[in-house]
């Protein structure tokens, strides 16, 4: 599953926090974070973990148009 980058960007912008202070708090790596902005798979607990963090519904998250 991917992230929707848009979103995800805006959730951080709107939460004013940058890479470094989402993976502190989410327990996610920063290049973790990084990949998965750039596009690149992730899981539902990470989704989550982000989600949460940013205080964003976890459904909002996800890009449903990049499922197969």
């Amino acid at each position: 599953m991917k992230i929707n980058k848009k979103k995800l960007v805006c959730g951080m912008i709107d939460a004013g926090i940058n890479n470094k202070k989402l993976a502190e708090e989410s327990g996610i790596s920063i290049t973790r974070i990084s990949n998965i902005k750039q596009g690149a798979n992730t899981t539902f607990e990470m989704a989550k973990k982000i989600s949460k963090v940013l205080n964003i519904p976890v459904q909002e998250l996800i890009d449903f148009d990049s499922e197969e």
